[in-house]
């Protein structure tokens, strides 16, 4: 009789499942995503102190998982695994640089290309620069301030240790809470549905700081003992983070008024979730919308005498994040005690949507439970993290890479965590953490030491994990079953085969040996080369070409004779077949011209004609980039794309000139807001449909007098400033224009159009 009543409860949960799935299609969906959000300080995870009124009510509403862990304790890390259903040791998303890029799955596209409209208000630490379009229907940062000013001066114990003052701003003008407020007046336009609305919102990430009365809301006499520091035979990285930080004349006292603040922010953010809650119920959208709240990682907000994170730091308080979820039609008030982890969305909001995955992941389905079902009580969980000594690029606090310039100022935060990682390598090395209901086993190993404060732990005895008993006698049996399971785990999810599948037995048109192109490069210069050849050679022979015909310049390979040295000051004049250099001692030189032609390129190079400049122009000229039928417009007049195009044609378009300085500090930080001399290179082409035209534009600076070429996706209606030139229809794929004639177009165009040399430093 039992066993007929659990196979009928079972009936009944899928045919429930198969309604919501069919009947209410397409779902709407909401990710309230906050930043370092453990799950043990939220009211409805249990803690008494914690001021979280709407998190617990929303649980009380939906489903709350006891026990949500995340795949990995740092952001970009953990990002790249919720949004794939990978670990990050599948395609090597170990560091905080490496985001997901366009050749990569992710949740956000299979809902876009459903026809989702995909919204996105709030931090980044996710997506590269050439997966937003095909990701999001819209992406942005909503700025605004956060946190308070640091509570300790330099030098003073505690400065280093992210505790801040209050916010003494209107609480309704933070950065969170713009992001928060531009989703509602979504919600508010009424949108056609199916929409997704992915909010990942900073806080509480540290600083530790909120504004008031959020900051001053928990009792720091109220937190409970937090966990203590000083145990036996935990991580070197422990001591080295209280080391490095100054930490360890602060007492127990200080960290429960850091772990209040802490709390104090995810109040905060509380108060913004229930905004999101209002506006759909407000407009109409609650009955069919499903909302997923959890976060990224967890923190030390004290415990262990820590503060934030560590990459390679596998303990609960960073792992165990809170998993919140309310869906049409799903159970009210269900709590699953069994362990998933946060990357179980994936699986989850694809079932919900009806959309079968095109690449193989490892995310679990989640819907049964949504709708009352338990979860596997012998699934165990996974996370990783860590750095190894043979990967330096990993490491943060590399001063000579100017993106991290801020970690090697001793007055920045983020100066001692830098300074640890590239002085105590090892104290950041690989970690590998397998968690069961009763155990957990944390690996540690690197190339210079395969043993490095490793941990195990009972859990049922142990689980605020203050006791490692890892090579203790007692637990050898349990400690070898748990390595068993990791060896496995690895094995399964060591790599993923693509579903895409290649022709074995196709070669290209017109295919030619790299020894045909190297007879034709050097007997016949004037003959016409198929410029894709030199990529359809097999390594050994492009790497010859290479070398014999190219030379590596800061934007790719160009090709040797069109790339000349000339002293620095020097000037540049372009006659009909040469380039006339003059230094500054008055010696000239000249310089044939490179033979475009003979590449089979065709160039044509003509000028815009001026049309009369505006009153208040000022020196910066504004385009946007439009569809189709719009082309581009300019100060200078409308471009236009040729009538009815070649499915493959690319139209260049150069932007020369003075920058404005109010649009430097979004693409060059380190610019200091100054405007500098610029060439920018567009690149328009066609994609998806005839109609629809994609923009791919770099930007060529001087950099310590080298001119050096970064990479900026330009999206419909986004506004840069520059001179504009046009130049002619090339039938040839843009990346090979970019690596062979970028340089030699650049100089040509800018002296044709402005006589203005000072760019032609050092290198042309």
């Amino acid at each position: 009789r039992d066993y007929l009543t659990m196979k009928i409860a079972k009936i009944l949960v899928l045919l429930a499942l198969f309604v919501v799935t069919s009947a209410r299609r397409p779902m709407n969906f909401v990710i309230f995503n906050p930043d370092e959000m453990r799950a043990e300080s939220l009211g409805c995870y249990g803690n008494k102190v914690a001021k979280t009124p709407n998190f617990d009510t929303f649980a009380n509403k939906g489903t709350r998982f006891e026990q949500c862990h995340t795949t990995a304790t740092v952001c970009t890390q953990s990002r790249a695994s919720f949004m794939t259903g990978w670990y990050v040791h599948v395609r090597g998303h170990r560091s905080l640089w490496h985001l997901l890029h366009n050749d990569e799955p992710n949740l956000l596209r299979y809902l876009k290309e459903a026809g989702y409209t995909v919204k996105w208000w709030g931090k980044n630490d996710l997506l590269s620069q050439d997966s937003f379009d095909s990701s999001v229907t819209s992406a942005m940062h909503m700025g605004g301030p956060q946190n308070g000013g640091n509570s300790y001066k330099f030098g003073e114990a505690g400065y280093y240790s992210f505790l801040s003052d209050a916010y003494n701003g209107d609480w309704n003008k933070t950065s969170d809470y713009n992001n928060v407020a531009a989703a509602i007046q979504f919600l508010e336009t009424k949108p056609t549905e199916p929409f997704m609305i992915y909010l990942p919102l900073i806080k509480p990430h540290p600083p530790y700081s909120a504004p008031e009365p959020f900051y001053s809301s928990i009792d720091p006499k109220d937190i409970p003992d937090l966990r203590p520091w000083g145990l036996d035979k935990k991580p070197d990285y422990h001591q080295l983070i209280r080391k490095y930080r100054n930490l360890t004349s602060l007492d127990m006292n200080f960290f429960k008024k850091l772990q209040a603040v802490y709390m104090g922010s995810i109040s905060y953010s509380d108060y913004l979730f229930g905004l999101v809650l209002k506006a759909l119920e407000d407009n109409g959208y609650t009955d069919s919308t499903a909302v997923f709240v959890f976060a990224d990682h967890g923190d030390y907000a004290g415990d262990y005498g820590l503060v934030e994170k560590w990459p390679s730091g596998l303990e609960d308080v960073l792992t165990r994040v809170p998993l919140l979820v309310r869906m049409p039609g799903g159970a009210a008030n269900h709590v699953v005690k069994e362990q998933v982890q946060h990357m179980d969305i994936v699986a989850t909001i694809l079932a919900l949507s009806n959309i079968t995955a095109q690449h193989v992941h490892f995310s679990k389905d989640l819907t049964p439970m949504l709708m009352g079902s338990p979860g596997d009580t012998n699934r165990p969980v996974f996370s990783e993290g860590g750095y190894g000594t043979n990967e330096p690029n990993d490491f943060e606090g590399r001063c000579n890479d100017s993106s991290q310039s801020g970690m090697c100022n001793p007055r920045t935060i983020y100066y001692p965590k830098g300074r640890q990682q590239q002085l105590e390598p090892l104290s950041v090395c690989r970690s590998v953490m397998i968690r069961t209901v009763t155990h957990k086993l944390v690996l540690r190993t690197d190339p210079k030491d395969v043993d490095h404060y490793s941990e195990l732990y009972d859990l049922q005895k142990d689980p605020r994990e203050l006791n490692n008993v890892y090579n203790d006698s007692a637990y050898t049996e349990i400690q070898q079953q748990l390595k068993h399971q990791l060896l496995s785990w690895y094995m399964q999810t060591s790599d993923v085969t693509p579903y895409h599948e290649d022709s074995r037995g196709y070669f290209p048109p017109h295919h030619q040996t790299g020894d045909d192109l190297d007879f034709m490069m050097t007997k016949n210069m004037n003959a016409e080369v198929d410029p894709q050849t030199v990529w359809y050679t097999s390594p050994p022979q492009a790497a010859e070409l290479l070398e014999k015909y190219y030379r590596e310049t800061p934007i790719g390979y160009v090709l040797k004779d069109c790339v000349h040295d000339v002293p620095i000051g020097a000037s540049v004049i372009v006659e009909s077949d040469v380039f006339r250099v003059s230094d500054l001692n008055g010696q000239t030189v000249k310089i044939p011209k490179c033979g475009v032609q003979r590449a089979g390129l065709p160039l044509v190079l003509f000028r815009s004609s001026l049309g009369a400049f505006p009153k208040d122009y000022n020196g910066w000229l504004a385009y946007a980039a439009y569809n189709y039928s719009s082309g581009f417009s300019s100060f200078w007049g409308n471009f236009s794309v040729p009538d009815k195009p070649a499915r493959r044609s690319r139209v260049l378009y150069l932007f020369t000139g003075l920058q404005n300085k109010d649009w430097v500090p979004l693409v060059d930080p380190a610019s200091n807001g100054e405007g500098f001399d610029i060439i920018q290179p567009v690149l328009q082409y066609p994609c998806g449909t005839e109609s629809v035209w994609c923009v791919r534009s770099w930007y060529v600076t001087l950099d310590g007098g080298v001119m050096v070429s970064h990479p900026l996706t330009i999206m419909p209606g986004d506004n840069v400033y520059g001179n504009m030139t046009k130049i002619g229809m090339l039938e040839v794929p843009w990346q090979h224009l970019v690596k062979q004639l970028i340089l030699e177009c650049l100089i040509h165009v800018w002296q044709n159009s402005h006589g203005h040399t000072s760019l032609w430093k050092v290198m042309v």
